[in-house]
């Protein structure tokens, strides 16, 4: 069970209230777990009773450390995802409706590059909508040597041959696992028919 997922969403903000160091801004839940657990701590002072109060004001210190280095970092890691999927720093104050499909996308996934390194689990769903060739080489890389165990919907066929070493196959309610890219679940699909 881990609470450590970051997604990536099919159809990507484009709110004209929503900028981009908006929609890089969320995590996936890394800082909002800390500043849950700040609240319960305070919660739990407030309460009082038979607790170790010297552990608790450590462990808040440790969040508070914690929360300040991430706030810190944040702004840094923001600009370097963007200019890593080829957008400019530049469009952090944009609102997401002013951009292209292809510059949407490119937001969704600097802000899946932001949280990849503290992720368990990535979620991507149609990853290579609206992207030109050169990102959606640069994404093949990206999964490519990802540590995160990560999952793909996609029907973009040659990114799920490149990038995929097992396919789940979901049809009319059953559900098979092939070992393999796409091309070998496609020729042991063929074979079963």
């Amino acid at each position: 069970n881990t609470e450590r997922i970051g997604y990536l969403e099919q159809f990507a903000e484009d709110s004209p209230d929503v900028t981009v160091r908006d929609v890089l801004g969320r995590p996936y839940g890394h800082i909002e777990n800390i500043r849950r657990r700040i609240r319960e701590i305070e919660e739990q002072r407030v309460a009082g009773g038979d607790i170790d109060w010297n552990a608790l004001a450590e462990e808040n210190a440790a969040l508070e450390a914690q929360l300040a280095k991430s706030d810190m970092d944040d702004e840094g890691n923001k600009m370097a995802a963007l200019e890593k999927v080829g957008l400019s720093t530049d469009l952090m104050d944009r609102p997401m409706s002013t951009l292209s499909g292809g510059e949407r996308t490119k937001v969704m996934l600097s802000r899946i590059v932001v949280q990849a390194n503290d992720c368990d689990i990535l979620v991507m769903d149609e990853p290579t909508s609206h992207l030109d060739i050169t990102t959606v080489e640069w994404l093949e890389d990206f999964i490519l040597e990802c540590e995160s165990l990560i999952i793909v919907v996609s029907h973009d066929r040659h990114f799920l041959n490149t990038v995929c070493t097992n396919i789940v196959d979901v049809d009319y309610g059953g559900i098979k696992m092939y070992v393999g890219n796409y091309e070998f679940w496609y020729e042991s699909s063929q074979m079963m028919q």
